[in-house]
């Protein structure tokens, strides 16, 4: 299958998962496919002809978004440069940080994004924060990265769970030592 084909391809099926993209124009819904791909010459072409970085799809997904899911730091930093959200949010609330800490996990990533600002402490719609995700998928590098710039390791999701807790129900134990290491230094025993 020649390449412009396998392109038409996969547009046909991300407008299927999409749904109607109609919400966004071409060149946009283009640029969060470049991005998921990792495609930098297509993405600097949009952004040329128009696209906008901090254009998002009928599921609320940016280009840095699809781009941070999929571990590609070089597009990041090609849309940050271009003006993207680094702490926009999908329609579930999700973010480059909570994409990057777990599904998406690239430890590049994490540090681009934390150095950029992106909110650490940011919670999804479920309350799930970059480090219960990143605790939850056993992700013990992104852990120690996300409590180092500041993840707040009490933080309870929706459901009353802690990265603690979610890193235990997985049986990750490595991070679940950490986490509860964490714990004891974060207790002040002056009060």
């Amino acid at each position: 299958m020649n390449q412009k084909l396998k392109h038409a391809a996969l547009l046909a099926v991300l407008f299927f998962i999409a749904g109607s993209a109609s919400a966004i124009n071409s060149l946009d819904y283009q640029l969060i496919v470049a991005a998921s791909q990792g495609d930098i010459a297509a993405a600097m072409r949009l952004i040329e002809t128009g696209a906008s970085p901090k254009a998002a799809n009928q599921q609320g997904q940016t280009a840095l978004i699809a781009a941070a899911a999929a571990g590609h730091v070089k597009m990041a930093k090609l849309l940050a440069k271009h003006q993207a959200n680094i702490n926009a949010a999908d329609n579930k609330g999700n973010t480059p940080l909570i994409f990057a800490s777990g599904d998406g996990y690239n430890i590049n990533m994490l540090k681009f994004l934390l150095k950029k600002k992106a909110q650490v402490n940011f919670a999804n719609k479920q309350g799930c924060t970059a480090l219960m995700k990143a605790a939850k998928d056993g992700y013990l590098e992104a852990a120690k990265l996300l409590v180092k710039h500041g993840a707040n390791i009490k933080a309870q999701n929706s459901a009353g769970q802690t990265a603690l807790k979610l890193a235990e129900l997985k049986k990750h134990k490595e991070l679940v030592k950490f986490l509860k290491n964490q714990e004891l230094l974060s207790i002040d025993i002056w009060k």
